[in-house]
């Protein structure tokens, strides 16, 4: 009697606890499942991801792909500093024109001052005024030449050298030009002992303008020196 009441409750106790641990199984299957499934989903997307990323990109046409091999050939162009090199003797020369400039419109204002006496007494003016201004137009004549040649000799050493080329170019246009002035002033200077005031004015309107453009190159000069 005893066996089968304990056969009868081992029995009832299986069956209660067999559902269990199936529902058990079952849901870690299922759990396991949807973790694989999960997964996969994600590892599907990243795969579609990383094989976007590794998409090539569009292939370069001929014409940009000669444009790139010619910019990877072509060098960066460099600009070459000009070194020219001057002369002992351009020194020298250069010394001398800038001191021998220096009395120029001293003797300028004298070479005015006795002109003026002799315009306005041509007659009545003493010798001591006639051989003062003519002293000083020697004088300044050979201070101009000594400064014409130094100064041309110079600008033609100097003529590949890019640094300051126009400021010497229009200082010696401009002295040239007071050179032709003081020259072309000398000749009606003989002449107005012959024909007159009218002579003498021409004379004197023509060097008052080449001492006008001398002093405007020598200040141009002065103003601007390195």
């Amino acid at each position: 009697m005893y066996l089968l009441v304990a056969l009868v409750l081992v029995t009832a106790s299986d069956t209660t606890l067999r559902p269990r641990a199936d529902a058990a199984v079952h849901a870690a299957t299922d759990t396991v499942r949807t973790a694989d499934t999960t997964g996969r989903v994600r590892a599907d997307t990243l795969r579609r991801d990383t094989t976007r990323v590794a998409e090539p990109a569009a292939t370069p046409t001929l014409a940009q792909a000669e444009a790139r091999a010619q910019a990877a050939d072509t060098l960066p162009v460099r600009r070459r500093r000009l070194v020219v090199e001057y002369s002992d003797a351009y020194g020298t020369r250069l010394t001398w024109h800038r001191w021998l400039s220096y009395p120029i419109v001293p003797l300028f204002a004298a070479q005015y001052y006795f002109g003026e006496q002799l315009m306005a007494d041509q007659r009545g003016a003493s010798d001591l005024t006639k051989v003062a201004h003519r002293s000083i137009a020697t004088m300044t004549a050979g201070i101009y030449t000594a400064n014409t040649v130094t100064g041309l000799m110079n600008l033609w050493e100097g003529r590949h050298d890019p640094s300051q080329r126009l400021k010497k170019w229009v200082h010696a246009a401009l002295f040239v030009t007071a050179d032709a002035g003081f020259v072309y002033g000398a000749t009606l200077a003989q002449r107005a002992q012959v024909e007159g005031q009218d002579a003498r004015e021409l004379h004197r309107t023509v060097e008052l303008t080449s001492i006008g453009i001398s002093v405007a190159s020598w200040a141009m000069m002065l103003l601007w020196k390195d």
